[in-house]
């Protein structure tokens, strides 16, 4: 029990940390995949699967090991800020007047969010200096991996074909190869990403 207890938050770290790691680039990843392999709606969604997987566990495993954490985690300022946002968020989808599908799929998509903030933060609980060493270089990785995708968006604005996505599966019918400025011929740069508003620009 000790070893699960002393390896399980560390792995369940790593593979969050891998996960946001790739979210810059996944859509590309899954559109890829989806178009050379097949099974593009599974690509697409693995990211959520894994956060709710790694969040599951982390549950199981502070209720059978770690109990005495419980209580500092549900004590602590930004986990009772999250879990705050969480219920606005939860009482504006009741009040508001969406259809009920729409306030499901959006309380999917903001809560996937949520769950893996929590899980990161439980697990920053269980993993301490595993997660300061993370934090300390999520700036280098943010600045490295934000310089590529802003070269890549020059050049597909600038140099290459507006089209160059399609071979790798992005279409019309999906996530487009590319997004125009009022339908014109200037185009919006999103490198990799899902569309313009994801680069944020």
């Amino acid at each position: 029990m000790q070893i699960v207890d002393n390896r399980l938050p560390r792995i369940l770290s790593w593979v969050l940390a891998g996960v946001f790691a790739v979210v810059p680039v996944w859509t590309f990843a899954a559109v890829s995949l989806g178009h050379f392999v097949g099974y593009y709606e599974v690509w697409r969604v693995l990211p959520s699967v894994v956060i709710f997987l790694v969040a599951v566990v982390a549950v199981i495993a502070a209720l059978l090991w770690q109990r005495q954490l419980v209580k500092s985690f549900l004590r602590d300022k930004i986990t009772l800020l999250i879990l705050a946002f969480a219920l606005v968020m939860l009482i504006s989808a009741i009040l508001g007047e969406a259809t009920l599908r729409a306030k499901l799929a959006g309380l999917a998509m903001d809560g996937r969010f949520l769950v893996a903030f929590l899980a990161a933060r439980w697990l920053a609980f269980s993993e301490p200096k595993l997660w300061r060493s993370f934090l300390d270089f999520a700036p280098k990785f943010l600045v490295i991996v934000g310089v590529g995708l802003s070269i890549l968006g020059l050049i597909q604005v600038t140099w290459l074909p507006k089209e160059f996505l399609a071979m790798f599966g992005y279409s019309l019918d999906g996530v487009a190869p590319y997004v125009s400025i009022d339908h014109g011929e200037t185009l919006r740069a999103f490198a990799t990403m899902a569309g313009p508003n994801n680069y944020a620009n």
